[in-house]
């Protein structure tokens, strides 16, 4: 189908940690959550006459004992529950969950499913988003090589509260479409990847 615009902004900043964003989140209050490939937030709320307010810097919290090393900060997605207050960040290089306060301002807890081990350190997971029930999808970047491995996950419960509950693994097809750079879930139930 088509889309259509329906507003647009570039964002422009000074800040040398502002940039290489990787996943974007908005709610209903026009408050949004930019989250970038090196761990750095940036929250701010964005009025209909393109005014910015509220801004508020900072990285996210990782696991205690964990260095601030690219190869595991590599943030690449993000899905927020407003419902539930958390928050799930995906990190490509290891390819591991982990679970935040809904601002990203307090690690809870993380999970490195077994069904996620085999998708390449580069490329996965690179987009999640919350369905209609509950349930979150996870895809890779690209597949992951052999046929046999499955480049989408449908989690089917907080992959870090329930670890040993096993997702239900699925194929994304790319054809034609290029790698998965983010998802959301459309009000409608619908997904956009």
């Amino acid at each position: 189908g088509e889309v259509t615009v329906e507003e647009a902004w570039q964002l422009i900043s000074p800040n040398s940690f502002s940039g290489s964003w990787s996943a974007l989140t908005v709610t209903a209050d026009r408050r949004f959550t930019l989250l970038s490939d090196a761990a750095m937030v940036t929250r701010f709320t964005l009025a209909r006459d393109g005014r910015v307010g509220a801004v508020a810097m900072h990285e996210l919290p990782l696991r205690r004992g964990v260095e601030r090393r690219k190869e595991l900060m590599d943030s690449e997605s993000l899905t927020v529950d407003p419902a539930s207050g958390h928050a799930w960040v995906g990190f490509e290089y290891d390819t591991r969950i982990g679970r935040y306060a809904a601002d990203l301002t307090r690690f809870e807890g993380e999970t490195r499913p077994p069904a996620m081990r085999r998708w390449s350190r580069s490329r996965g997971p690179e987009a999640m988003t919350h369905l209609p029930d509950g349930r979150l999808l996870v895809l890779a970047e690209l597949p992951p090589p052999g046929a046999e491995h499955r480049n989408a996950l449908i989690l089917p419960h907080d992959p870090v509260a329930r670890p040993a509950v096993p997702p239900v693994a699925t194929d994304y097809d790319r054809a034609g479409r290029g790698p998965v750079t983010d998802a959301v879930t459309l009000p409608d139930g619908r997904i956009l990847i």
